[in-house]
């Protein structure tokens, strides 16, 4: 989902596009011999919630891999969901999960229901470039999860997560104006920082190599949360941590850890309503 949101300050006015959760599921350029190689990166998403040795033991016997009869490059994947009788099934071209579907074989069986499109991403994208390149819209802001994770590359010279945002969307934006550079801002899309951002990449290489012009903003490893003024308006970022799957809805950032943060969030909107912003 997407959105063009507009603010007006007496005679200045402004839009910018603000979406979220765009990442891809898991990239799977993968051939028959490579079975060990994707049961293990498969187990990884069990892993989350069983733990490893009980998610790989799972992988082994209850995830299914097809194979096409030809090249022997991975086509589908099925395998357990939520509950015993939820099967989700996940197709592949060129490596790219490209739809999943799930199925209840005990409350539906039979029926196919499409939780995932990765065609929506393109979609989405095209949206967003139109709104900055003809709308008028002068930045992005995305709510994090870009990517997947950093386990089959970390940067954007060696991560297909990252390269695949930039060919949708980053390489596809203007360069910032005078209007943005005047206010210090040195690009066009300013994510928030997800819990994939930082999923075997705890030192957000990826983050910092597509979007280089946050560290100026001093965005880091170690700091993960930034804000910037454009034309009257303060936009503050926060991070909420990499996710805990004993606790998924739990705050639990250490970059800055939750107190410092919301120091530094007051901090925020007391210099912000000192400027009448």
């Amino acid at each position: 989902m997407f959105g063009t949101h507009a603010y007006a300050q007496e005679s200045d006015s402004f839009s910018f596009v603000a979406y979220g959760d765009s990442r891809s599921m898991m990239y799977m350029p993968y051939k028959k011999s490579d079975t060990a190689k994707i049961q293990s990166l498969v187990s990884q998403l069990f892993a989350l919630i069983l733990g490893e040795k009980i998610a790989l033991d799972l992988v082994k016997k209850d995830v299914k891999l097809t194979f096409d009869p030809e090249t022997e490059v991975l086509t589908d994947i099925e395998m357990p969901l939520y509950t015993k009788s939820e099967v989700a099934r996940l197709s592949f071209r060129d490596g790219w999960p490209i739809e999943a579907t799930v199925e209840d074989t005990k409350l539906a069986p039979g029926k196919h229901f499409t939780m995932y499109r990765n065609f929506g991403a393109d979609w989405v994208a095209n949206g967003v470039v139109r709104e900055v390149t003809d709308g008028g819209a002068k930045f992005v802001i995305n709510a994090g999860d870009v990517v997947w994770w950093g386990f089959q590359g970390k940067t954007l010279q060696d991560s297909p997560y990252w390269q695949r945002m930039n060919d949708m969307l980053l390489s596809r934006l203007p360069a910032p104006d005078a209007e943005l550079t005047e206010a210090g801002l040195k690009g066009r899309y300013f994510p928030a920082i997800g819990n994939h951002e930082v999923w075997d990449d705890p030192s957000i290489e990826g983050v910092l190599s597509a979007t280089p012009y946050l560290k100026d903003m001093g965005v880091s490893a170690a700091n993960m949360i930034y804000t910037y003024d454009f034309n009257g308006v303060r936009f503050i970022t926060l991070w909420t941590g990499k996710a805990d799957r004993h606790a998924a809805s739990a705050w639990d950032a250490t970059a800055p850890v939750y107190k410092k943060q919301l120091e530094q969030l007051k901090t925020w909107l007391d210099e912000a309503k000192a400027k009448d912003i």
